[in-house]
């Protein structure tokens, strides 16, 4: 076997560290962002991880080196372990008994409120008129922008928003077609975001809807943005978010399995798959629509130009999951997704 050069051989210590770092990140999931916000960290990385594995594994096989069984290994291994990176679901069920329910979920980022041209917000037009091309029949908004709130009153006559005036925290909104029977705030305590839920009347049954905006990061996902912040600083404040957001998603949990009804929740988890938070709220008894009936990477964010999967829609085993859609369109920071799913029969 022919020796590797000098360089190979850096490219090689360099694939170790990747490659241990990606398995060091399994377990992530699994272990409370709260108490070891570390591993919180390698969650986020996952899919950065992967994408430098990947490349390591091609530049083996252009090398035709068996040194490509590393990353290869730690590929298959994550796969298994922490879920599918990538999805590739069936062509879409076919309904049509009346008990299917489509439900959008969106971060419009206060529809680019602060982009006015000539008086006129042009990005929150374009929101107002894609949500009625397609036309769901439920729409959970997390940074809604209230003064939009009548544009869907003709569409969605029945309307929550979670919304304070001296605006303490990001305003939730719930649009249904169906009549809403009872909505509250759930007040994250100690932060400006928050979640909501109503409870719909669909088909003669009620069903609550969670609408969550979990705790945000704060960072600008630029490299510049990062490399001019210290990085204790940084891990500083990345440790408070995480924390936090472990707080959230077992305060949602605590409050949802207190409720009988089928149960849907959407929103931004400002955080991936891999995380200890969402694990926390899916728990053993909801689906992911994505992993249901999702396809491609299921980009809702990106990060550094890596497709990142924070914002989600889950629902109870009360449903099946008929189809799942991810939208490439630019409206926001965050891109909108949307789950049809059908109540099963008794």
């Amino acid at each position: 076997m022919k020796k590797m050069s000098k360089f190979q051989r850096i490219v090689f210590a360099t694939n170790i560290i990747f490659a241990f770092l990606l398995v060091l990140a399994l377990p992530s999931g699994h272990i409370s962002s709260a108490k070891v916000p570390f591993f919180a960290f390698l969650a986020l990385l996952v899919p950065t991880l992967v994408v430098i594995n990947i490349a390591f594994l091609f530049f083996w096989v252009l090398f035709r080196k068996m040194h490509l069984l590393l990353s290869l290994s730690t590929l298959v291994l994550s796969y298994f372990l922490l879920g599918p990176f990538i999805k590739w679901s069936k062509n879409s069920k076919e309904n049509g008994d009346g008990n299917d329910l489509r439900i959008m979920s969106f971060n419009s980022r206060s529809f680019d409120r602060w982009a006015e041209y000539d008086g006129e917000y042009v990005i929150g037009d374009e929101i107002v008129a894609f949500v009625k091309s397609q036309s769901p029949d439920i729409v959970c908004f997390q940074e809604f922008y209230h003064r939009y709130l009548e544009e869907f009153e003709e569409d969605y006559p029945y309307q929550y928003m979670s919304y304070e005036p001296q605006f303490t925290k990001s305003i939730l909104v719930t649009l249904s077609k169906y009549p809403l029977l009872n909505c509250q705030s759930m007040r994250f305590p100690n932060t400006g975001n928050n979640g909501a839920y109503c409870d719909v009347l669909f088909a003669k049954d009620t069903l609550r809807v969670y609408n969550l905006h979990m705790q945000s990061a704060q960072v600008i996902p630029t490299a510049e943005a990062i490399s001019n912040e210290p990085s204790s600083r940084l891990f500083k404040r990345l440790s408070y978010t995480f924390k936090r957001q472990q707080e959230q998603a077992e305060l949602v949990r605590d409050h949802r399995i207190k409720n009988s009804y089928g149960q849907i929740i959407c929103g931004d988890f400002n955080n991936n798959q891999f995380s200890s938070s969402y694990h926390t709220v899916i728990g053993d008894d909801f689906q992911d629509t994505f992993l249901e009936r999702g396809n491609g990477f299921g980009r809702t964010y990106s990060l550094f130009g890596i497709p990142q999967r924070i914002d989600f829609i889950l629902a109870d085993n009360t449903f099946e999951v008929i189809d799942h859609q991810n939208f490439d369109i630019e409206l926001s920071d965050h891109y909108p997704i949307m789950a049809t799913l059908e109540l099963k029969a008794e």
